[in-house]
């Protein structure tokens, strides 16, 4: 019996997996060293080393790099335009991030990977259904608006116009994180090879360990402060 080929991890992950930012994982400066815990499942396998990293997140950026820019056709819609440019957006966060992990700032590396697979999965759970989530990713985007422009309004200065006020306070909001998490892992694994359904590698999985971790950088918790 052939054994089944292993599942690469995904690109967006590598930043993480790397560098051992998983809980209770130390990284050392000179050399990577892979866990021989097995109780981690998949995600002990699918481990890279930093020269795979540094590899992998290269080819990714440059597969999406070399087919900018492109051409939008107004018939498409939004979507497609709205696509490539988050896409590119990601490419841009994927280089920081491979570039503070280079100095080893690893508070500020963990701040953009949480904020890389935030995009990751707002655009993953959009592209489930782009005519109607698209919809409730620009409303989020007005009333993030709407709530400086009230508080703008303290220091004397006025953001929307009366007629704005009105269309962005009922402007569609975007689903919590974990739950766009969810959608994005009951939907995409089937239709795209290499994506896990469940573990620490699934969408949801990783909000565990990257979206709450990096939390801790991103908003001063004290915990930031320990080096693991």
């Amino acid at each position: 019996m052939h054994k089944p080929p292993r599942r690469q991890p995904r690109p967006i992950v590598l930043a993480l997996l790397a560098y051992g930012f998983a809980p209770g994982r130390r990284c050392e400066r000179a050399s990577y060293r892979r866990p021989r815990n097995r109780d981690n499942g998949d995600m002990a396998e699918d481990l890279p080393g930093p020269h795979q990293l540094r590899r992998v997140n290269h080819e990714f950026v440059q597969y999406i790099r070399r087919d900018c820019p492109k051409r939008a056709w107004r018939g498409e819609g939004r979507w497609p335009l709205v696509a490539t440019a988050a896409l590119l957006r990601m490419c841009d966060t994927v280089d920081s991030t491979m570039a503070v992990m280079a100095k080893r700032k690893l508070g500020d590396a963990r701040s953009l990977l949480r904020s890389l697979y935030e995009q990751v999965v707002v655009f993953s759970w959009v592209s489930i259904d782009p005519p109607v989530h698209l919809k409730a990713w620009d409303g989020d985007a007005k009333r993030q608006q709407l709530k400086l422009h009230r508080a703008a309004l303290a220091f004397g200065q006025i953001i929307l116009t009366p007629r704005q006020v009105a269309d962005y306070s009922t402007a569609p909001e975007l689903p919590p994180t974990e739950v766009m998490a969810l959608a994005a892992d009951k939907h995409w694994p089937s239709r795209v090879e290499g994506l896990h359904s469940a573990g620490l590698l699934s969408f949801h999985g990783l909000y565990q360990h990257v979206y709450r971790l990096g939390s801790r950088s991103t908003h001063s918790s004290i915990a930031a402060l320990d080096p693991m």
